[in-house]
């Protein structure tokens, strides 16, 4: 995961330089979402085998 953030950073701060405008919206937006539902589920699973 952290290598696809470090290749969609590159991608963003490159898209002036290069032709190619890099991967379309909806691929940010799986991006962003993914670890923040990964993060979710693993606190709410947490939270019911805490007690």
């Amino acid at each position: 995961m952290a290598c696809l953030l470090a290749v969609a950073l590159f991608n963003t701060f490159n898209a002036g330089t290069i032709v190619d405008g890099g991967p379309p919206p909806p691929f940010w937006i799986v991006l962003i979402a993914n670890p923040l539902l990964f993060i979710y589920g693993l606190n709410k699973a947490n939270k019911w085998n805490a007690y």
